[in-house]
């Protein structure tokens, strides 16, 4: 639901699945990468040898600053875990993409990473799911 309804990831875009080692982000990785999309996997550093076993194009370890400044410029990001991660990684994001407009619960963007693309109109350009977004899907 992550993938196919809201980032809807085409071949070629580069997406960022935040807990990719967890089940929900597994799954995140995996639809979008049967989309074509260029999937970077985000863990914490200690994670990474597990997330290098994902079919992902890259991973990153989000808890390191230097790893993160290496992330190429992403059309969306999937975040299956929430918290300040997912403010920082704003800067990351492709400027004038049209689904940055999207609705989802995912916080504003914040100011401090105004000055990195001054002309950048932001509103929600992270989509996250957790508990409360899931459907009974038995």
């Amino acid at each position: 639901q992550l993938l196919e309804e809201a980032v809807n990831p085409r071949a070629g875009e580069t997406v960022l699945v935040t807990g990719a080692v967890g089940s929900v982000g597994r799954v995140a990785v995996y639809a979008a990468k049967t989309r074509g999309a260029k999937v970077w996997a985000g863990v914490r550093a200690r994670q990474r040898p597990e997330a290098e076993t994902l079919d992902a194009d890259g991973v990153v370890a989000l808890d390191d600053e230097a790893d993160v400044a290496k992330l190429p410029t992403l059309d969306a990001i999937a975040d299956t875990v929430g918290g300040e991660v997912t403010q920082v990684l704003y800067g990351k994001l492709k400027p004038n993409n049209p689904r940055q407009s999207c609705p989802t619960s995912a916080p504003a963007a914040p100011s401090s990473t105004a000055h990195q693309n001054p002309s950048r109109q932001i509103s929600n350009p992270i989509f996250r799911i957790g508990p409360a977004s899931w459907r009974n899907v038995s």
